[in-house]
């Protein structure tokens, strides 16, 4: 009977660390295994009005219309209730990294665009960069909502934009205030009805 109870703890205890452990292959575990691995897509915070007002959630992204698709009705659905009036956008960061000199092409549509905390404009336009890493930092235009924001290889239309696993474990540590109360990260790649993470 002993060796019954003990065997069915043992069982139970293994379910409730499958359950609160992180998939293996989820990018937050992949994060916190190689965080100086460069994988790719933009961190996105999402935040109400401004980007001076962050709020929990948080997704890696592809592209503007990745995340206007996907990730924002999963960011209404996190929100809805805790603030009275929701306006959400993304802040997105990361990293052009080039292993060649390259030529650029950026989509920048209703969205601003920092590379080395300088403004590198608006539209679409290519731009010859060097090898290098470069970070970035893009968000909405004011008064026009958030429109496409991409940057690929002009030659292949591949993206050259990734993170790094030390900057998604960073940002999954935070705590953000949302109207006077404290909030853990909330990881929309990880939630329920998120889509599969792009390979």
């Amino acid at each position: 009977m002993k060796t019954r109870i003990s065997l069915l703890f043992t069982i139970a205890i293994s379910l409730v660390s499958a359950i609160a452990a992180p998939e293996a292959n989820s990018l937050s575990a992949q994060a916190e295994k190689s965080p100086q691995q460069a994988f790719p897509g933009y961190i996105a915070r999402v935040y109400n009005h401004t980007k001076e007002f962050p709020t929990q959630a948080l997704a890696v992204v592809q592209s503007g219309n990745d995340f206007k698709k996907n990730f924002k009705p999963l960011a209404e659905n996190e929100l809805r209730g805790k603030v009275a009036d929701m306006d959400l956008y993304a802040l997105a960061t990361g990293y052009i990294i080039l292993d060649q000199d390259t030529e650029v092409l950026f989509v920048i549509q209703a969205n601003n665009i920092l590379i080395n905390k300088k403004d590198a404009g608006k539209g679409t336009f290519r731009i010859p960069l060097k090898k290098g890493k470069y970070p970035i930092e893009i968000w909405h235009e004011h008064g026009k909502g958030q429109g496409e924001f991409s940057i690929s290889d002009a030659a292949t239309n591949k993206s050259v934009v990734f993170y790094t696993g030390e900057m998604l474990t960073k940002e999954l540590n935070r705590s953000e205030r949302v109207e006077r109360k404290m909030y853990k990260t909330v990881f929309l790649n990880e939630a329920p009805g998120a889509v599969p993470a792009a390979k």
